[in-house]
């Protein structure tokens, strides 16, 4: 508590049963609120398998009267598979803001103590392997090797010092890690004084606990990546799903609801996972120019899994022939049977890896032809054109009826 305290320590000296000498030592104290506070001093992370995600958040509040300045310091993503945003963020005088905590371990965190065999390149052929040193020339030192025990000594030794523990269970095959992050808190727009010392930094702990469980529900690929796709066209794309946990019986999934805004639809529907292995249909149609991405949550009654959906909408634009966009079609003699006609050529070309699709839509007609085909006819009016490619369109006219000049506006 932020009180003051004074004390005194009295000490006594006994010989045999009397009291030779009593003196005391006074003791003074000043107790301090703390500058920054936390809603969670100690953060437990959710239990989850390897390629996973959970996240956990923590709000931090400026106690004092000045505004302070905050720097997280977090250990290597691959020694700890933690991630903090933000990192870094200024404080204004009794203020709160939330720090997202965020841990996905990935295979190199969990196999970070076994040692990486090397693989010893095998001379191509034609080359000639090196040669033997001949007794009386100088031997290169060769570099010695570690074992597969001191190399995972020295990892160990590595996340002590980032102020982590990591120890793993053999009978459940769990992996378990206790962390302390420093975060550094001093005064902000405080200039360092004549001698060019900084202000005083105060360092606080919050305590961040986590927990890899085996992999029971394998999903490949890990993540979907739909690529390019042109605005209104689908793509689909498998997720196959592998119980690795047999023993356990069927692996009852389920699946949480993709947000509607995203364009991610997963077309068939969840089943018991066996022994052989399930195929998950996800469908990308993206109806807007833009990146879409969001996660594809599965959970049974051993495991949860998090599958990341990644797209682009595009739209690539077709281009024509002529460029100006005016085909002149010429006179044609006009006949009681609209026999006499002439036609032209409309060239769209698609330049774009994608294939697109056309549709040539009239927006102002010509004059009409209430008793026959109309003036202009084009053919094929819609299609789709191949990437990198080009189709051809048939322009005809034929008149109905003598008239200076035919127009007609076409998109």
């Amino acid at each position: 508590a932020a009180t003051e305290m004074d004390y005194n320590i009295v000490f006594k000296v006994i010989t045999g049963d009397l009291c030779v000498r009593d003196f005391s030592i006074g003791c003074l104290g000043q107790g301090v609120s703390r500058i920054i506070s936390f809603s969670e001093t100690q953060v437990d992370m959710a239990s989850i398998p390897c390629g996973a995600m959970s996240k956990e958040s923590v709000v931090i509040t400026n106690n004092s009267k000045v505004a302070q300045l905050l720097n997280v310091l977090v250990p290597l993503s691959k020694v700890s598979g933690l991630r903090v945003s933000p990192i870094c963020v200024q404080l204004e005088p009794h203020e709160s803001k939330r720090l997202q905590i965020e841990f996905r371990p990935t295979k190199d965190f969990t196999n970070l103590l076994k040692k990486p065999v090397e693989e010893i390149p095998e001379p191509a052929e034609g080359e000639q392997a090196a040669p033997t040193p001949v007794d009386g020339e100088e031997q290169k030192p060769e570099e010695q090797e570690i074992s597969p025990e001191e190399f995972k000594n020295q990892q160990l030794a590595s996340v002590r010092e980032y102020g982590g523990r990591r120890w793993e269970d053999p009978e459940t095959g769990t992996l378990h890690c206790s962390w302390r992050l420093g975060i550094c808190v001093r005064p902000a727009g405080v200039p360092n004084d004549v001698n060019g010392k900084s202000p005083k930094t105060s360092l606080v702990y919050l305590g961040v606990n986590t927990c890899v469980l085996p992999t029971v529900l394998l999903a490949e690929p890990a993540q979907l990546d739909f690529g390019e796709v042109t605005a209104g066209q689908r793509h689909l794309l498998p997720v196959t799903l592998t119980n690795l946990a047999l023993q356990d019986g069927l692996q009852d999934l389920h699946m949480e609801a993709l947000p509607e805004n995203q364009c991610f639809t997963v077309l068939n529907a969840a089943r018991p996972v066996g022994g052989k292995p399930f195929q998950l249909m996800v469908e990308f149609k993206p109806q807007l120019v833009q990146i879409y991405q969001c996660t594809l949550s599965l959970r049974t009654q051993n495991t949860r899994l998090q599958v990341p959906l990644r797209g682009k909408g595009v739209r690539p634009v077709l281009k024509i022939e002529p460029e100006n966009g005016v085909i002149h079609m010429g006179s044609v003699v006009f006949g009681k049977g609209c026999k006499d006609y002439t036609t032209a050529k409309l060239e769209i070309k698609n330049e774009s890896p994608f294939e697109l699709p056309y549709k040539l839509e009239t927006i102002i007609r010509a004059d009409p032809n209430h008793t026959g085909p109309p003036p202009f006819t084009l053919t094929p009016s819609s299609g789709t054109v191949e990437a990198n490619g080009s189709k051809t369109v048939t322009v005809t006219f034929r008149p109905h009826r003598p008239m200076a000049v035919f127009r007609e506006k076409i998109l």
